[in-house]
């Protein structure tokens, strides 16, 4: 008996529970004195729902009660009886992390030169009471020197920041609830780097998701602000490699992190972080792209230089979601058999036409994933889930194949036998784009700027405002959005140019 024989009736393996990730997300009502948590459902029925049917209101007063009743003096983020806006502010260490080629001078920095972050809370969570300045013991821990060299911007070059503070995404949270709120904040809360830039489009990625549902393990401190992506304009460099007007782009490293990330009309961010925008992409193209893109495009680097045939189905799991639906249109843009698979029927249609070949429920790819080896379908496969599908696709995979691994939007645990690789020679490899080295990077983004740039790119996309990402965080989570979700941050040309007219008033006098 060949090993392709008798694989059994497709008796689907018992799923682990699903995880979830919004438990302790909470949201503000603007016309209302309440807090509220979107009610579960089994069944999603909708892409997108509107928040303000089926939900659970938490009276503020009973909410704040609970607070206090459950308050830990060791949190960092307690609450007065004072104060009833939230006004205070919190101080935040921060560390910037060496590149993966760790090619920057290590130096450490005086006390003085620390980067810290102030975030203004004003009318962060209206209604809640201010929480004092302390910073508590495990909190002064952070408060060590970093160990980078950095170049100060010069105050006489420096960009005047809005007279009324810029737009920036804030999640604060208060006794293991986190909320996510659009506050106003100045330069000098920034983080202390080289280049400091006007930030046009920014997106929504899982991971920013899970940052702003508190889910441990992403943000590194809180009060956070979000958003691992970003590009825009450089508006202050003290870097030869850069100047005023650059437009440039951000993924990764610590970008959202633990330094303030792209959910803000302004970042500050170290010159090495830093990608040229290249010809042939938009603002808002390149964020369609973000994090997801550069993912997708390694996917699609590690295939084609795996030497992948043209004639056998390539599998993407989650092909509905940004990583996915992109890798199915730049590999069918490039000539090869895509087989998409997705449990939202209703968007078979849609990744059609971004060139998939053949598109299956999720589901499908599991039958017979309880043996040891499956059928071999799948020249090439990349997995955006994790756990049980990764395991399928390995299994299912053809002789000498290559899996990517870059995503666990299902769920993290993998529990695999070694016969895929023992038998059929499969190669499991590992995608990540946040450490990425710079020369790839730049490789990777100049081909999704050129030959792989789908000409569908756009109609994956949902434009967004800073105050819907809170909703469509907690939609992403829950499994309900399909493609990518871009944010504008875009200021209006009249507030910009009263900005700058201001700043010239200023200089006059």
């Amino acid at each position: 008996m060949s090993e392709d024989e008798d694989f059994g009736s497709g008796i689907r393996p018992e799923k682990p529970q699903k995880i979830d990730r919004t438990a302790k997300m909470i949201f503000h009502d603007e016309k209302k004195d309440y807090w509220f948590r979107p009610k579960k459902r089994d069944k999603i029925e909708e892409t997108h729902e509107d928040f303000g049917e089926d939900t659970e209101d938490i009276k503020l007063d009973l909410f704040l009660e609970e607070m206090e009743d459950l308050l830990d003096p060791n949190t960092t983020v307690h609450i007065s009886d004072e104060q009833p806006d939230w006004t205070g502010t919190v101080e935040i260490a921060e560390r910037s992390q060496l590149t993966a080629q760790n090619e920057i001078e290590e130096t450490k920095v005086p006390a003085s030169e620390q980067k810290t972050e102030t975030m203004n809370l004003a009318q962060a969570a209206k209604g809640l009471k201010e929480p004092t300045e302390e910073v508590d013991n495990k909190s002064r821990d952070w408060l060590k020197p970093a160990k980078r060299k950095v170049t100060a911007l010069k105050p006489e070059t420096a960009t005047a920041a809005p007279k009324d503070g810029f737009d920036s995404l804030l999640v604060v949270e208060a006794n293991d609830n986190f909320l996510a709120k659009v506050v106003k904040r100045g330069f000098n809360e920034l983080s202390h780097n080289n280049v400091r830039v006007e930030v046009s489009y920014s997106s929504l990625n899982f991971k920013d998701a899970l940052a702003i549902a508190g889910q441990p393990g992403v943000a590194k401190s809180y009060p956070h602000v979000p958003g691992i992506d970003a590009v825009g304009t450089i508006v202050e460099a003290s870097h030869e490699d850069f100047k005023k007007g650059d437009k440039v782009l951000v993924t990764g490293y610590d970008l959202g992190v633990k330094i303030s990330g792209g959910h803000s009309q302004f970042v500050s961010v170290p010159e090495d972080w830093i990608v040229p925008l290249p010809d042939g992409l938009s603002f808002k193209e390149a964020m369609i792209y973000g994090t997801a893109g550069l993912t997708a495009g390694l996917c699609v680097n590690e295939i084609i230089k795996h030497g992948t045939s043209m004639h056998r189905p390539i599998l993407i799991t989650g092909a509905s979601g940004g990583v996915g639906m992109l890798c199915t249109a730049i590999l069918s843009k490039l000539g090869y058999q895509v087989t998409a698979a997705s449990r939202k029927e209703k968007e078979f249609e849609t990744l059609k036409s971004m060139g998939a070949h053949e598109v299956i429920h999720s589901e499908e790819i599991l039958f017979e994933s309880q043996y040891a080896l499956m059928p071999q379908k799948w020249g090439a496969a990349i997995d955006t889930l994790g756990s049980l599908y990764l395991e399928a696709a390995l299994k299912g995979a053809t002789y000498g194949s290559l899996v990517c691994s870059c995503g666990l939007a299902y769920d993290s645990a993998l529990d695999i036998n070694v016969f895929p690789f023992i038998l059929r020679s499969v190669t499991l490899t590992g995608i990540d784009s946040v450490r990425t080295d710079m020369d790839v990077r730049k490789a990777i983004w100049e081909k999704l700027a050129t030959d792989w740039k789908p000409e569908t790119l756009d109609e994956i996309s949902t434009e967004i405002h800073l105050e819907d990402v809170p909703e469509y965080a907690y939609n992403m989570l829950e499994g309900k959005l399909m493609g990518r979700t871009v944010i504008n941050l875009k200021r209006s040309v009249s507030d910009a140019l009263h900005d700058l007219l201001d700043h010239e008033d200023d200089d006059d006098a």
